[in-house]
C-alpha cells in the first residue's frame, strides 16, 4: 500500500508540475507577444492557450507514433 500511494503522489506531482509551467509559459508568451506589439489585436490569453495547447498535444502525439 506504501508503494501505491508513493506512485500517486509521484505522478500527481508530475502533472501539477506540468499544468504550473504551461501556465507560466503561456502567461510569459503572452505579454512578451503584447508587449512586442506581435499579438493580433482580436486576440486574447485563450487564444494564445489553445496554441500552446495544440503545440503540446502535437508533440505528445508525435512521440507516441515515433515510439
Amino acid at each position: 500500500m506504501h508503494v501505491e500511494e508513493n506512485k500517486l503522489i509521484y505522478y500527481g506531482g508530475l502533472g501539477a508540475g506540468f499544468l504550473i509551467s504551461y501556465f507560466v509559459f503561456t502567461t510569459i508568451l503572452y505579454y512578451l507577444l503584447l508587449f512586442l506589439n506581435k499579438l493580433p489585436v482580436n486576440w486574447s490569453y485563450p487564444n494564445i492557450a489553445l496554441l500552446t495547447f495544440s503545440i503540446t498535444i502535437t508533440g505528445y502525439i508525435l512521440r507516441w507514433l515515433l515510439k
